[in-house]
């Protein structure tokens, strides 16, 4: 089965692009923990898609999400200069759900664009041999804009070159300026 996993799906952004009719995904699974960025995903009425109301990280449990709803929100409060609203909201391991719903037979697309929490999404895939069920990655490694996370990104690179993902995409090696996340998204899934 060609599966989507739109990590950080926010309001659909990504999933209008996966749900085009050239790239034939045949499920959609679209992670976000913030109730009302899920209840804009489910105005797309297609059946491919599966809203899973919460987020992937490295463990289950509750984290605070510091500006929930907002297209920057984070698990991680040192993104913000200013005070922020948070709320509690509920995140699933991701190799536990990967073990529970992608087999190896299926061919895999990964979109992490989750403000922060790719990282530590990435070595829990990676940590379980789950990330061996991944065919194509897309990273925005918004760990670069979190002082006490924005190290991560080079190390996390590092890590990804030397497994076997067949393609990989690094949102942040493309000079894409504003307002071109459209452009973007076609142009890793086409060249995938």
């Amino acid at each position: 089965m060609k599966i989507f996993l739109d990590v950080g799906a926010h309001t659909g952004e990504t999933l209008k692009i996966a749900l085009e009719d050239k790239y034939k995904f045949e499920k959609i699974y679209c992670f976000e923990p913030v109730r009302e960025c899920c209840n804009e995903i489910r105005k797309f009425s297609d059946n491919r898609v599966t809203v899973c109301e919460f987020g992937l990280w490295d463990k289950d449990g509750s984290k605070h999400l510091y500006n929930p709803g907002s297209k920057g929100a984070s698990v991680f409060k040192d993104k913000f200069k200013d005070e922020v609203a948070s709320q509690s909201l509920d995140f699933v391991r991701a190799s536990k759900w990967f073990s529970e719903n992608i087999t190896s037979d299926d061919t895999v697309y990964l979109k992490l664009n989750c403000e922060g929490a790719e990282c530590a999404i990435l070595d829990d895939l990676i940590d379980s041999g789950e990330y061996k069920k991944i065919n194509v990655v897309m990273v925005d490694f918004d760990v670069r804009k979190i002082p006490s996370q924005k190290h991560r990104m080079e190390e996390m690179k590092e890590k990804l070159n030397k497994l076997n993902i067949p393609k990989v995409f690094y949102i942040d090696e493309y000079r894409l300026g504003r307002g071109t996340h459209n452009f973007f998204t076609h142009y890793w899934l086409d060249n995938s």
